[in-house]
């Protein structure tokens, strides 16, 4: 009887004193677009494999020999889901468990039981499901930990942050106008470039135009005259750069960006259209289109987003005669100073 004991108090010590670790491999995973099919717990292998999780004991010569569950959540802004991982074999495996988000977001994974579903999730989300055929964006965060029989953990609690940011289209504002329209003069070999997406990395091109150039895609036949990698939506052209814009002379710019898809798990480039202008022999700055810099305010009026393109517009000398902010007619200083106050709030 003694022995027996003995060996349970063993036993006991044992368990108390292995570590088992959670280590997800990924910190922080972004997608500009994620199909219903990439998060479908009923049709696992429809996933992309974007994610490695490695459960292991810490000490591998110290076993653990209890029961043990994985405890699996993922959280949408209100919206969860709850499941846990039972082991068909109890016993927990010397080499660990190499899981990948195929075997976790599943109703039916291998090697496990399953207590709860992501039914529930789904169902919270279904309307937005079947409108857009996608998953909806933003941050969805996902933790995973061990548990013993009791629901107490017994591992470290890791988690990872799943992004899904679908893209903007790439709208030009300044300078030029659309390709085919009247030709826009301005008065600077320096123009500051300026545009509205939602990308943080984008590849601006400026193309040099003669008589011969009758299309857009002639345009993308010749080779860019300046290009150069952009990390804003705003960018100013470099008195330095070894192809000045000279003057008298007429140009074309486009904003590129790649885009990840799961669905063909490879990188897409999303392009402007071509925006072109005619460097004067001297002058200023025309006025801008009213309603792009009107509907620029609307834009950080409704999201904060837009800032920096707002003030590069006023900074270099565009203004608009009449500006509604709120319901209210502005002046352009009251405006500058709410930019330049970085303490607005958007509405609702």
């Amino acid at each position: 009887m003694k022995k027996f004991v003995t060996f349970l108090f063993l036993c006991m010590i044992l368990n108390v004193s292995a570590q088992i670790t959670v280590n997800i491999l990924e910190s922080n995973i972004f997608f500009n677009y994620m199909g219903v099919n990439s998060f479908n717990p009923e049709e696992p292998d429809s996933q992309p494999n974007f994610m490695n999780v490695v459960i292991a004991l810490e000490d591998h010569s110290t076993p653990y020999t209890g029961s043990y569950k994985i405890f699996v959540r993922i959280d949408w802004g209100d919206a969860y889901a709850e499941v846990y991982m039972i082991p068909v074999d109890p016993l927990f495996p010397t080499a660990g468990w190499n899981l990948t988000n195929r075997d976790l977001i599943n109703n039916d994974p291998p090697n496990f039981y399953m207590s709860g579903n992501y039914d529930d999730f789904v169902d919270e989300i279904e309307d937005i499901l079947l409108s857009t055929g996608k998953m909806p964006d933003g941050n969805y965060l996902l933790t995973v930990e061990v548990q013993n029989a009791e629901g107490d953990p017994i591992s470290n609690s890791d988690m990872v942050t799943i992004t899904i940011q679908s893209p903007l289209a790439i709208d030009l504002l300044t300078p030029g106008a659309p390709f085919g329209l009247s030709l826009v003069q301005i008065g600077t070999q320096y123009p500051e470039f300026l545009w509205i997406s939602n990308f943080d990395e984008y590849n601006l091109y400026v193309y040099e135009l003669d008589e011969n150039i009758t299309s857009p895609e002639d345009i993308e036949l010749l080779e860019p005259y300046f290009e150069t990698l952009v990390y804003s939506n705003i960018f100013g052209y470099p008195p330095g750069a070894a192809n000045s814009l000279n003057p008298g002379s007429t140009y074309a710019w486009q904003i590129t960006a790649e885009t990840f898809t799961p669905i063909t798990n490879q990188n897409v480039t999303m392009k402007s259209s071509f925006y072109v202008f005619h460097v004067m022999q001297g002058g200023s700055f025309p006025p801008i289109d009213p309603v792009v810099l009107q509907n620029l305010i609307n834009q950080f009026l409704t999201t904060g987003s837009g800032v920096q393109e707002l003030l590069g517009l006023l900074q270099n000398g565009y203004s608009v005669q009449t500006i509604w902010w709120q319901g209210q007619e502005i002046t352009l200083e009251e405006l500058m100073a709410i930019l330049n106050s970085g303490q607005y709030t958007p509405s609702e």
